[in-house]
């Protein structure tokens, strides 16, 4: 075997793209010592995940918090599509219905049915492993269901003639594959995020998950407490040093329950909108949040 071949079944041994939640792998994973200063490629801490999340670009990023912000309760990126039969992408899920679950027949054998060249490792014939940009884990009925999505740059989306015809046939190859497995799968970009949601976000997912020790009635309080005081027409900062005062918390606590909040929905702040602490917010119900979930992810249980 070369060593491209025992480098691959050096990561499968290793758990790449296996796995699920915190457990999870990505099948490519970035170097800290290869990370550049500048550039598209992160590393991002994900407290909802539970881990660190490796994306290739700022536009799945982007996606990927929006995504898990509108109620996907896991997301898997470089997710690793199969060239030969293997089980069903959420199998090893805790709630999943096994015994109920195809097998996928491998994309070797979907492309072959396609008519599109599959490709191979450089210098061998070893299949080439594709990868879907983002897997996620919605719930519905409190089972679990897969939602699969291709991040492209904005340039790219909006019309097939804009992609070059090999990344036409890989997205065909994608789509080919979800929908034997009956999962949903979508072509989306950094544009189906509104700019103010984006930055907005990017701030709260921080605290997309608090510490144990921060006992919940707290958060309740912080959270009920600030609200009141916004529907009062008090500003963002004054709102949130009166409840900081009156809770007798440090501002790193006061700043943490706040994100939290606005994560969680439980300060209805209207994150399409940019934040100006020194002026009163403007509130939601939320309902636009609810229907751009229904439309990617269809009927789903939110936590």
């Amino acid at each position: 075997m070369d060593k491209d071949g025992r480098q691959l079944l050096a990561w499968i041994k290793d758990g790449r793209g296996q796995g699920h939640g915190e457990s999870y792998q990505p099948w490519l994973r970035i170097s800290r010592r290869g990370l550049p200063s500048k550039g598209n490629l992160s590393l991002r801490p994900i407290p909802a995940l539970g881990r660190t999340a490796n994306f290739l670009s700022a536009n799945e990023a982007s996606l990927a918090v929006w995504l898990l912000w509108l109620g996907a309760s896991d997301l898997r990126e470089q997710f690793p599509l199969w060239p030969l039969p293997h089980v069903h992408p959420i199998y090893g899920h805790s709630l999943a219905d096994h015994g109920g679950l195809p097998w996928s027949r491998g994309t070797l054998a979907i492309a072959h049915d396609l008519g599109i060249e599959h490709g191979r490792f450089v210098g061998t014939n070893i299949p080439y492993i594709a990868t879907t940009d983002l897997m996620l884990t919605v719930m519905y009925g409190g089972r679990p269901r897969l939602v699969a999505v291709a991040a492209k740059p904005g340039s790219e989306v909006g019309g097939e003639s804009r992609l070059r015809s090999r990344a036409r046939e890989r997205l065909a190859l994608e789509v080919a594959y979800a929908n034997e497995l009956g999962i949903s799968w979508h072509l989306m970009s950094d544009r189906s995020v509104p700019p103010a949601v984006r930055e907005n976000l990017d701030v709260a997912v921080s605290a997309s998950k608090l510490p144990e020790k921060i006992p919940q009635n707290m958060v309740v309080d912080f959270c009920e407490g600030i609200s009141e005081l916004l529907r009062d027409g008090e500003s963002i900062v004054v709102a949130n040093e009166r409840v900081q005062e009156r809770l007798m918390l440090d501002t790193g606590m006061a700043n943490g329950l706040f994100h939290h909040g606005l994560w969680s929905r439980k300060i209805p702040i209207d994150l399409r909108e940019p934040l100006v602490f020194s002026r009163p917010a403007k509130l939601t119900d939320f309902s636009w949040a609810k229907r751009d979930a229904v439309a990617i992810f269809g009927e789903h249980d939110r936590e």
